[in-house]
Parts: C-alpha cells; structure tokens; sequence
C-alpha cells in the first residue's frame, strides 16, 4: 500500500477519485464532503466522528462557540494574523458546560478539525493530570488509526464500534490523514503525528499535565481540558 504521505497536491484529486471509487462517491461530492468537515464542528462531530447523541438544539451552539477555522489559508500562521487582525473574535476562551455535556468530545474533534485544516498545526493538551490528557491523545488518534489491513477502520458509534460494522466515512474521506495501527506509525501515547509532516521537530498533538515541563517545546494550540484537579485546588500554589 502507498503511503498517503507522499501525496503532493497536484495529485491528491486523481488519487481520491480513484479511492472512493468502490464507495460510490464522486470527486465533487467527496470534496465537498471534506470541506464541510473542516468549516462545520457540528457535522464533523456528529456525523464523521460518530457522536450520535449530539443535537442540534443544544451541541451546535456549544461547537459553534469553537473557533471558525478557513482552511483557504495556506498555514496556520496565515490564518492565525489574518484571525487577529480583522477580530474575527477571541482566541482565548473558556467553555463551562455541565458534566455529560460532550465538552471533551468536541474539543477533542476541534482538534481534528485543526489538523484537517493544517496538517503542519503543533497542539499541547493539558490536563491535570498525565493521564487525563494522554487519554484525550489516544481518543484523537483512534480517529486516524486504520484497521490492521490498512482499511478503513469500523465507523464509531457514540464511542464504541458500531454494531453494523460500516467502514468509517471520516478515514474514507481523509486516507492520507491515516496511520497504520503498528508501532512506527502510532508514535508514544502521549503524542500524535500526522504522516503528512513525518519530519517535524515537534509532534502534531502532544499530552501533558500541569505539573510536567515543557520547556523549549513550541505550540500552535492550547488547549486546558480538565485542568483542575482535587488535589491541585486545594492550595493557593
């Protein structure tokens, strides 16, 4: 099997027509498909990703309260100036959202939405604990991870394999995001890499928790996800 990471642009719509091919869906329905995913947190959450119980009269107010990404833009950093100098709004924002209010699944598809965006993205989550933001990486990587024949892996359902056993619609439409479930290809599991940067000095996603160091390390994206703990809280320090 080729690897998508080898993809150059001016051949990545031959080979997607060619991929979606035996799925029965046309370049033009593909792409817009993919375009969607990248402009509508809603869409990508429920639909791709597989969360079924979002609503839409309560979980796409709280995905539109995400930032709105333009994937037009060349590069993050493009994006990110252009974003500051037309206060298209803020960048530093807080969600509060009661527990069983999907908070962290879609924060956790912001993120992959970021990448399908700007492959080349640095992100840090931190949590307070270790573990809390290592789990976070392992559910974002579970959306690029392919079966072990290097096919689409089972479509999820709210989370969990879906019963009907269809392929993922999200890895169909973005193979060349995808990595193979060996131990190359999967990193630590407290990073992610996606294979279209395989050389960069910093991983795509990275976990951590409050407590541990990250000097020298240079991120795109922060993103505080559970960051109080009962521990940590209990001082003023």
């Amino acid at each position: 099997m080729s690897k998508w990471s080898e993809i150059v642009a001016p051949t990545l719509e031959a080979r997607l027509t060619e991929y979606w091919a035996p799925y029965g869906i046309s370049l033009a329905a593909g792409m817009q498909l993919r375009l969607q995913a990248q402009t509508d947190l809603f869409f990508l959450t429920k639909d791709l990703l597989g969360w079924a119980k979002l609503t839409e009269s309560t979980h796409r107010e709280i995905c539109d309260f995400f930032v709105k990404k333009d994937p037009s833009f060349t590069t993050f950093e493009e994006f990110a100036k252009d974003y500051e100098a037309h206060e298209r709004g803020l960048k530093d924002r807080v969600l509060l959202v009661p527990r069983g209010g999907f908070k962290s699944v879609i924060n956790v598809s912001d993120c992959v939405q970021y990448i399908l965006c700007w492959p080349a993205i640095n992100i840090i989550i931190l949590t307070g604990k270790q573990n809390l933001a290592v789990g976070f990486v392992r559910e974002l990587k579970g959306h690029f991870t392919l079966a072990e024949d290097g096919k689409p892996a089972i479509a999820l359902l709210n989370g969990k394999p879906n019963p009907n056993g269809q392929p993922s619609n999200f890895q169909i439409l973005f193979p060349e995001y995808c990595i193979l479930p060996t131990a190359a290809e999967m990193g630590t599991q407290d990073s992610f890499q996606c294979p279209l940067v395989p050389e960069a000095k910093e991983p795509t996603v990275t976990a951590s928790g409050v407590e541990s160091a990250n000097v020298g390390w240079h991120y795109d994206i922060l993103k505080c996800d559970d960051v109080v703990t009962d521990q940590n809280s209990s001082t003023l320090h």
